[in-house]
């Protein structure tokens, strides 16, 4: 080989050496770079895991909040359905004596063996009064003639 060759071949080295340095530099500065996201990116998936496990506990809080308002739902139902067919036993029981009493709600129930009607000082009984069981003075306890 000529020097000329050997000369060329030296400096092609060099400048392909130095081409080589530069690209390391480069990359070296580029995964710098690169570790430097990566390494906020970690910090963020950090704060987006304590984030994620805090709306976890949340939901669960609030399907357990929803559970307890489906049974007090429940229970009320329960409670309200438990009126309403108590009313109506009631209704039905109201009605039943109505009918056995001629339509009234109240009446009076007749003891085996009655006290005498009270009477007043001269011995009519308040019963016969206005009953058509006295005649105005024909007769003590007669009844009125028409």
């Amino acid at each position: 080989m000529s020097r000329r060759q050997q000369e060329y071949g030296q400096k092609e080295t060099t400048r392909l050496l130095a081409d080589g340095i530069s690209s390391v530099r480069e990359s070296e500065e580029i995964a710098i770079a690169t570790g430097d996201a990566l390494r906020g990116q970690r910090s963020m998936l950090e704060g987006i895991r304590g984030d994620v496990d805090e709306m976890k506990n949340v939901s669960t809080s609030a399907a357990e909040s929803i559970r307890q308002i489906e049974r007090r739902t429940v229970r009320k139902k329960i409670c309200l359905w438990s009126t309403i067919l108590v009313l109506f036993v009631a209704n039905i029981v109201l009605l039943v004596t109505m009918w056995k009493h001629g339509g009234k709600i109240f009446y009076r129930v007749e003891a085996a063996d009655p006290a005498p009607p009270p009477s007043n000082e001269n011995g009519i009984r308040y019963s016969e009064i206005g009953n058509g069981g006295f005649d105005g003075g024909s007769g003590g306890g007669e009844k009125g003639h028409a």
